[in-house]
């Protein structure tokens, strides 16, 4: 570790929540609060106060005691639209002060991490056994044309990948939105080649 930030200071930091016992929910823009909300709302059942960390994208990383699985990734389903969990299997999150795009992240409060919400478990389980029912939906004209949809708006405003400022983390995460919107993975990683 010494080696690596004589070399770079500037490296980042990145955490497996579940190695300390914890997951974290990843509340993403521009609908991941609203996605919360809505669950807690229809769960009767808020979502605690716990520490949260500020990404640099303007969303928020809440931070939990207890497991689940991570919802991001090439066969998972997370909790909704821009609503992911990290815990244990392959997830990790980066801490402060690690920055993408030259902007950190920022602890947003000094809260104890609460005990996870019941109900995240609970709904992931009944989004990943839907999502095995429907596997064959994969690749519908309709789906196909979403994620050149959501391509095309993304090159419009310049969202790209660049080498050295989070370039890799930009791709896994675009890569997660295509293949969250029914795209199998050799038709989602050919329209990111041809479109974005």
């Amino acid at each position: 570790v010494d080696a690596w930030w004589s070399e770079n200071p500037n490296y980042n930091i990145g955490c497996d929540p579940h190695q300390s016992g914890c997951m974290v929910l990843d509340v993403d823009l521009p609908l991941g609060e609203a996605t919360l909300n809505a669950i807690a709302d229809a769960e009767n059942d808020p979502v605690p106060a716990t520490f949260a960390i500020r990404t640099p994208s303007g969303g928020r990383h809440l931070w939990f005691r207890g497991a689940c699985p991570t919802s991001v990734g090439t066969e998972k389903i997370g909790l909704g639209p821009k609503l992911d969990t990290r815990g244990n299997g392959t997830g990790y999150v980066l801490l402060p002060p690690s920055q993408i795009g030259g902007t950190e992240y920022e602890e947003e409060n000094e809260n104890e991490i609460a005990a996870i919400p019941e109900w995240i478990g609970r709904r992931l389980k009944a989004r990943q056994d839907h999502q095995s029912a429907v596997v064959t939906d994969l690749d519908l004209p309709v789906n196909v044309r979403r994620a050149e949809q959501l391509l095309s708006t993304y090159c419009e405003a310049r969202d790209f990948a660049f080498a050295g400022a989070g370039g890799d983390d930009r791709t896994y995460r675009l890569a997660c939105e295509v293949l969250n919107l029914g795209i199998s993975i050799e038709r989602a990683f050919a329209l990111m080649r041809t479109i974005w």
